[in-house]
């Protein structure tokens, strides 16, 4: 850099024209004219090779940058392909080569083997020369929401190319019992004629009537700046919140936009008939009641449970869920597939010896019952039945 002249001549100039030329040659002889100068000539020396000091730290930030950007494109593309597996990010620990700290630093600490990028990434942060690795969990969640609303935008920008689309909707509540209400939209391509059906998101509700949900629902369109009116289709479950012809959410659609058709939810219309089938037979109640019967036996006492085991090593049983039928194939399977296993697991309990006391003969009574129950012809060939019908129903339920 110049440094400011301080002299005379730089401070109050010269006005003594007669004398000027004289004033100009001991000017040029001075060390502080040599010097800047020399400094001058020096400086276009550099900016005609791109020597200057701003350009150095300029190239210093440029290669910084650039290093930084293949680095996380390398993140992002692990990231990707994590969520494109569904697979879970994070472990007990955060520190990288270190013990169960998680898919996603694993993965990291495996690609830096066959890649320098990484490698050279890794070497720093374990060497300490660089405090931000952007590895962290909230680095993460960061580019995580970052892909998901780039995801989102682009199916958001399809439904507004092609106009009409239909809404799913399904509420269930997570780990945490808090509601949530996952949003489905479904269109057809104009210039394919494919159907698209894309997930958009979850929303937390707090209140489940059709009143609040409707209203919910109405925000997360404007939110999304999806018009109504656009709606052509609707499909929920066949609860009386959603399908309600005076205060279901399916009414109070219609009445903004009349051609929102409701269809009520296939698998779940199947899966009512089935189950009001199924209430209204003495047999079918019986024979599910003997399934739940078997399930709560040997899982009520690890002892009774080891000895399951013994007999059925790949199978075991399953609980009877009053309102999920698929889970009912699966009670069915281990005894359609392994039942004299099972026979021959309730007869040891019977014959066990050890089994004393009120407790011991309690079990060797109720291992008794159930070894009547299972030899009944009724209920073998109720096995046989209802597994094939399950079997037919459970794919399309």
């Amino acid at each position: 850099m110049i440094k400011s002249d301080t002299g005379v001549t730089s401070e109050i100039g010269c006005n003594d024209w007669k004398n000027l030329t004289a004033h100009l040659r001991i000017h040029e002889m001075s060390k502080t004219h040599i010097l800047y100068y020399t400094s001058w000539q020096e400086m276009v020396i550099r900016l005609k090779l791109n020597q200057t000091i701003d350009s150095y730290n300029q190239q210093i930030i440029n290669s910084e940058s650039k290093r930084w950007r293949v680095v996380l494109v390398r993140l992002c593309a692990i990231l990707r392909c994590m969520a494109a597996q569904n697979l879970a990010f994070r472990g007990t620990s955060s520190v990288i080569y270190s013990p169960h700290n998680g898919n996603f630093l694993k993965l990291i600490e495996c690609f830096s083997l066959f890649d320098n990028v990484l490698k050279n990434h890794l070497e720093k942060i374990k060497n300490k020369e660089q405090h931000v690795h952007y590895l962290g969990p909230q680095i993460q969640n960061e580019l995580i929401s970052l892909m998901s609303e780039k995801v989102k935008s682009n199916i958001l920008t399809m439904i507004k190319d092609v106009k009409y689309y239909s809404i799913i909707l399904d509420c269930t509540p997570d780990c945490s019992h808090r509601e949530q209400m996952s949003i489905m939209l479904r269109f057809v391509s104009t210039t394919t004629g494919n159907v698209h059906e894309h997930f958009i998101g979850f929303i937390e509700v707090f209140v489940k009537t059709g009143a609040g949900l409707s209203e919910r629902i109405i925000k997360e369109l404007m939110d999304l700046e999806i018009n109504i009116n656009d709606m052509r289709g609707q499909s929920y479950d066949n609860g009386s919140n959603m399908r309600g012809k005076q205060n279901g959410v399916q009414k109070r659609i219609l009445n903004i936009n009349p051609r929102a058709f409701y269809v009520p939810c296939n698998s779940h219309s199947l899966n009512l008939v089935i189950n009001d089938a199924a209430k209204c037979n003495v047999d079918a109640i019986s024979f599910f009641g003997i399934v739940q019967k078997l399930y709560v036996f040997f899982s009520a006492s690890t002892d009774r449970r080891k000895i399951l085991v013994q007999y059925l090593p790949k199978l075991t049983l399953k609980r009877v869920c009053d309102t999920r039928w698929e889970s009912r194939i699966d009670a069915i399977r281990p005894i359609r597939y392994q039942f004299g296993e099972i026979y021959d697991a309730l007869l040891h309990i019977k014959e066990d010896t050890n089994l004393i006391g009120s407790h011991g003969l309690q079990t060797k009574s109720d291992a008794c019952a159930l070894l009547k129950n299972i030899c009944d012809f009724k209920f073998v060939s109720s096995v046989i039945v209802w597994y094939d019908i399950l079997s037919a129903v459970n794919p399309i339920s």
